[in-house]
């Protein structure tokens, strides 16, 4: 039988929304700050207004994969084309588009099964 939400339960997202291509995730973050805030001091030095940049995304997540090959897997990107997530970026003004590598660590063990960790952010300006 599959899973039933009664009342309020039922509007609410349960464990991780989506499923990623090759991948199972267990966890994932995403930290939204703008690329730069700058104070704006008057005539006599004083603070009267803020320069605030586009908002950036910082994205890191942990998986486990068996099917590292898998088209469409982060176990294929690189760090200079855009990687866009099946679950949800698009938070705090941040737009859906991609984002691109910092780092990915992959760790193999006994089984067939491998840890993955990554570290991906975005910019406005880049899609």
């Amino acid at each position: 039988m599959a899973i039933q939400f009664l009342g309020q339960g039922a509007v609410a997202l349960y464990s991780i929304p989506s499923a990623e291509i090759g991948i199972n995730i267990k966890d994932y973050s995403l930290d939204v700050t703008p690329e730069f805030r700058l104070p704006i001091n008057n005539i006599g030095n004083e603070v009267d207004g803020m320069a605030i940049g586009n908002p950036k995304g910082d994205l890191k997540f942990s998986a486990e994969t068996k099917a590292i090959t898998t088209a469409g897997c982060i176990a294929l990107a690189n760090f200079y084309t855009p990687f866009v997530m099946a679950n949800r970026t698009d938070y705090f003004g941040r737009s859906q588009g991609g984002m691109y590598v910092v780092s990915l660590s992959f760790k193999a063990s006994r089984g067939a099964w491998a840890e993955l960790d990554a570290s991906l952010e975005s910019h406005w300006n880049l899609a």
